[in-house]
């Protein structure tokens, strides 16, 4: 699901990306390949942004953007039960600011 606003130059996006557990086929050492369960996972990201529309800086964008808000991590577990994690990997949230301009 993805919520967008955009008036007079700002702009403000969130989207939510649900995927339920799964069993998935992970790669192991020496390039074995082992059937996992995958926990389910929820991924936040969220962006805003402002275009100058007049003045000495007409034609300026800026941005700021963060991925996965809520640090939601990777897991792999055993035998139907969430407590035996196999892999656990925590990518944690990513920042980014950016700008253009426009002429």
């Amino acid at each position: 699901v993805t919520l967008y606003y955009e008036k007079n130059g700002f702009q403000a996006r969130t989207s939510v990306r649900y995927r339920s557990e799964f069993l998935g086929e992970v790669s192991g050492f020496a390039s074995s390949r082992t059937l996992r369960e995958v926990g389910s996972e929820t991924i936040v990201d969220a962006q805003v942004g402002y275009e100058f529309q007049s003045g000495p800086v007409e034609g300026l964008s800026i941005l700021a953007q963060v991925n996965n808000l809520t640090d939601e991590p990777f897991y792999t577990y055993n035998n139907g039960d969430e407590r035996q994690i196999v892999n656990f990997q925590n990518y944690g949230r990513t920042f980014l600011v950016g700008a253009s301009y426009r002429f």
